[in-house]
């Protein structure tokens, strides 16, 4: 990010990859990239279940605050300039586009003190920015990401979707594979950590669940099985620990569980698709072992 000329990094990955998990640490954590960490200009989280982070309109004017909250001097200018302020606090929700270019890109343009070194701005989920059909965030990203000053960079995620890889010009495309051997081998760390460590009453519980009978070295056949299952996806990995960490009274739990990845594609397309008839034609489209 320090050295490249793109206009950004468009990372791409299968859902329960570990895009936001990665965002988070990026803001949060004081271990992650100092580079980066200290100089986020601002951060916008889309989520398929809140309407409100799929409002450009929103998105701009937050993005403004935290914009000004950072740089005195573009929160002088949309404070005492009566036509940007009008713009960003009347304007729009009528054209988001305008909004973004006249409350935004043209004031920090014409900063005085342009930052030498460069900030970030970070979207996570893209795909999740659509509003029944309409994706207004990346069409407004898709005609403004070449406008931007040269020392903002975008940091996005994003499921590998054609339309959001192929419709932002300019930004360095890194792809999230579940199965890169470096992912394995961190989820085979990351079990071997927790499972190791567990008292011999959970570790019986847990055979059961796998229908492990050998007991020879029992905690390494429960992360092999577990690794299997996960093929290559974190958060499936972390939702099968909670559920195998919990203390239930007997075995009988675990029929209804969710034992294998296809079942999260499942819930996944249940979500996107909620009508009968979608239903009907992911059904006859898709085959039936994926739904098993």
């Amino acid at each position: 990010m320090e050295h490249t000329s793109s206009r950004g990094v468009l990372l791409v990955g299968n859902p329960g990859s570990g895009k936001t998990a990665f965002v988070s640490n990026l803001l949060c954590s004081r271990a992650s990239s100092k580079f980066i960490h200290n100089r986020i200009l601002g951060y916008h989280f889309c989520m398929h279940s809140d309407k409100g982070t799929q409002n450009v309109a929103k998105l701009i004017i937050n993005l403004a605050n935290m914009v000004a909250s950072t740089f005195l001097e573009y929160s002088e200018m949309i404070s005492s300039d009566s036509f940007v302020h009008r713009v960003l606090h009347s304007n729009c929700p009528q054209d988001p586009e305008w909004c973004f270019q006249e409350g935004l890109l043209t004031p920090l343009k014409n900063m005085v003190k342009q930052p030498k070194e460069p900030w970030y701005i970070v979207i996570d989920a893209l795909d999740e920015c659509s509003n029944n059909g309409k994706t207004e965030i990346l069409n407004m990203l898709k005609s403004k990401v070449q406008r931007l000053p040269k020392w903002i960079k975008l940091i996005i995620t994003s499921r590998n979707i054609n339309i959001i890889t192929t419709g932002l010009d300019g930004m360095q495309i890194l792809d999230l594979r579940s199965d890169d051997q470096r992912n394995l081998d961190d989820i085979d760390l990351y079990l071997s950590l927790k499972i190791i460590p567990l008292r011999a009453s959970i570790l019986s519980r847990i055979k059961t669940f796998f229908s492990i009978t050998d007991n020879n070295a029992p905690e390494k056949r429960i992360v092999t099985s577990l690794v299997e299952k996960a093929q290559g996806n974190f958060l499936f990995i972390k939702v099968m620990l909670d559920f195998l960490f919990s203390t239930p009274e007997s075995v009988s739990w675990t029929e209804n569980f969710p034992k294998t990845l296809d079942s999260t594609f499942q819930l996944y397309f249940e979500r996107k698709f909620t009508s009968q008839e979608s239903g009907l034609f992911i059904h006859r489209s898709y085959p039936s072992s994926l739904f098993r």
